[in-house]
């Protein structure tokens, strides 16, 4: 393990690109790239370090830092440089006040050469942000204690910016042009202590609809895409496909336009969610019977399908498995059955989670309506039984659960989903 630990004395000067008025915490990975890509060229130490900066791009390094004191930026007005009419421009300079001034940046594995010329270049730095944040670096082997640490991971809710391979080349020939290097990629981060569960489903293959469809009859569009893969598949189709003879089986969903101020309700994608259990074979012969599909039969209405390359955040797989522990229904959820004499609804809401492969939430709020206002009311939505209660839920877990959610006696035909709230 190789650890860089900063020291910042004097606070940590750095404005968070999306909101300059905050301050950013903790330092991206990729402003520390860009402080000691600066140090070596200041430092004449170029062209030698060119393989030590090419290896640390390659691997977004672990994060440990104390939680920080951060507050608005107030409006502060500045001369402009060569204004004669010596304007003022506004401008605000935020900065974060960490509990403890140490922040270490760990590297699991790092040849010896980068090494030993990451311990070369780190006395060197002198800031990382803003000039006046000062900075004291050195190479350490292990990281002090009482620092959270932050690890990659493709599903963490903290996003920061992280170097990625060809970065170097990147900055270069933005400072040969005069211009700002180009924004790096976004890589999640979650808490090392921070335990998420996860549920039966994972991979989702999703499909364009040539129109949008209103969400009241999504499950007569499942079970047209269902029975359009099996009819592909034939006899051949895969247990979880048609369920018969397996415990975890796809899950038909629409992939509705929820959650936002402008959305209509509609949808204009529908997917199969695969089971985590699904065998390797079966998702080849899934994936392929999805991609050789040109329409599906709705009522005797034949619609158009599509991959794409480039879904909306509607149809993409991250909107409806964010981790979180607040959860709201945008189908409503079709009781697996009627609660016991003396048993109330959200006890027996309870149950369905527990049945459905999830942690057994710790609130439970059952409504006719959806907690997103574009969603459509419980009885609006057609089911297969008509008679089954349902119902609209917003639910809260003790631990953060990666969806999708999928819950109640219609889950498999996209009924009782759930989007993350919040």
């Amino acid at each position: 393990m190789t650890v860089l630990l900063l020291e910042f004395p004097f606070g940590y000067h750095a404005a968070d690109p999306s909101y300059p008025s905050m301050p950013e915490w903790p330092p991206h990975p990729d402003r520390l790239f860009q402080a000691l890509v600066a140090t070596a060229y200041e430092s004449k130490l170029m062209p030698a370090m060119r393989d030590v900066l090419e290896e640390l791009e390659r691997s977004a390094p672990e994060v440990h830092c104390s939680d920080a004191l951060q507050m608005e930026a107030p409006k502060a007005y500045v001369p402009t440089n060569f204004d004669v009419n010596q304007v003022r421009a506004e401008r605000r300079f935020p900065f974060a006040v960490p509990a403890q001034t140490l922040v270490g940046f760990r590297w699991p594995r790092l040849s010896r050469g980068t090494q030993a010329g990451l311990a070369e270049l780190a006395p060197l730095l002198t800031h990382v942000g803003r000039a006046k944040s000062l900075v004291k670096a050195a190479v350490s082997e292990a990281v002090p204690e009482g620092l959270d640490a932050w690890l990659p991971d493709p599903k963490g809710q903290l996003l920061l910016r992280v170097p990625h391979s060809g970065r170097l080349a990147e900055l270069d020939a933005a400072f040969d042009r005069g211009r700002r290097p180009p924004p790096p990629r976004l890589g999640g981060y979650a808490l090392a202590t921070e335990r998420i569960r996860e549920g039966p489903w994972r991979e989702l293959v999703a499909l364009r609809l040539d129109r949008p469809l209103a969400l009241e009859r999504c499950v007569a569009v499942t079970e047209s895409l269902r029975a359009a893969v099996m009819s592909v598949l034939g006899d051949d189709a895969p247990s979880s496909i048609h369920g018969h003879g397996a415990e975890d089986h796809v899950a038909w969903t629409p992939l509705p336009d929820v959650g936002h101020a402008f959305a209509s309700g509609e949808f204009r994608g529908i997917g199969a969610w695969l089971p985590a259990t699904v065998r390797a074979d079966d998702r080849i012969a899934i994936l392929q019977a999805m991609r050789e599909l040109d329409h599906v039969r709705i009522r005797g209405i034949d619609i158009k399908v599509q991959f794409e390359t480039q879904p909306p955040l509607a149809r993409q797989a991250d909107t409806w498995t964010r981790p979180s522990r607040i959860w709201a229904s945008v189908t409503p959820v079709v009781a697996d059955r009627v609660p016991k004499k003396g048993q109330t609804l959200a006890a027996s809401l309870r149950l369905s989670f527990q049945w459905a492969g999830y942690p057994i939430p710790v609130r439970v709020d059952a409504s006719g309506y959806s907690a997103f206002g574009a969603a459509p009311r419980a009885n609006a939505v057609k089911t297969r039984a008509l008679k089954r209660l349902r119902t609209h839920v917003v639910v809260e877990f003790a631990e953060r659960v990666a969806g999708p959610v999928l819950v109640g006696a219609e889950r498999f035909f996209g009924l009782g989903m759930f989007r993350p709230l919040g």
